[in-house]
């Protein structure tokens, strides 16, 4: 019994080992033992039976390609950088463009719903739910405003920093999201 025991966990040390390496290798992580414990949060999820079955139905369904570019892309949006909002615009600012006449589209990313209450009256804005932005054709269409300044909005901007990080992954890098959404722009515009 002794010897099964020794043997059995020899097996999971070493599945354990190369489980761990692996993710080390694929995800590229950098951990410092006393701040993030991959150990520990290795085991667990290694050992608790329903995560495992969880995490190994994620990992054979994983685009490990896709995941590095977006680890790639994401890398960097530590704290500095987000304090430098460089994928946000503030309301005035837009407000200032279009006074301008400058080439400004503002993509509104709400619902149907959402917009048949409220919508902008803008001639270069134009609605893409949030849900159907990614399609193909939808980012064809804004390949078409190179040469824009596009303006990604939804109610409050929450939605629209998700959506304009992605747009930037997918190179579309004159995309910046509206701090504060329809809301502030139409708190904005107020005489």
């Amino acid at each position: 019994m002794y010897q099964t025991l020794t043997v059995s966990i020899t097996i999971w040390l070493k599945i354990y080992l190369i489980i761990y390496y692996l993710a080390l290798f694929f995800i590229n992580i950098s951990y410092d033992f006393k701040k993030n414990n991959l150990f520990y949060k290795t085991f667990v999820l290694l050992y608790n039976p329903h995560i495992k079955k969880l995490k190994d139905m994620i990992m054979e369904n994983m685009d490990l390609i896709l995941l590095d570019k977006i680890h790639q892309h994401f890398k960097n949006f530590d704290e500095e950088f987000l304090k430098m909002k460089p994928c946000r615009i503030d309301a005035q600012t837009v407000i200032d463009k279009l006074k301008n006449n400058e080439k400004v589209l503002i993509v509104d990313i709400r619902t149907e719903g959402e917009t048949s209450l409220i919508g902008y009256s803008i001639p270069e804005s134009i609605n893409i739910p949030l849900h159907t932005l990614f399609e193909e054709a939808n980012i064809k269409k804004l390949l078409e405003y190179k040469e824009y300044l596009i303006v990604v909005s939804c109610h409050t901007g929450v939605r629209t920093v998700v959506a304009t990080a992605f747009l930037h992954l997918l190179g579309i890098d004159n995309a910046k999201s509206l701090e504060g959404g329809i809301a502030q722009f139409a708190d904005s515009v107020k005489p």
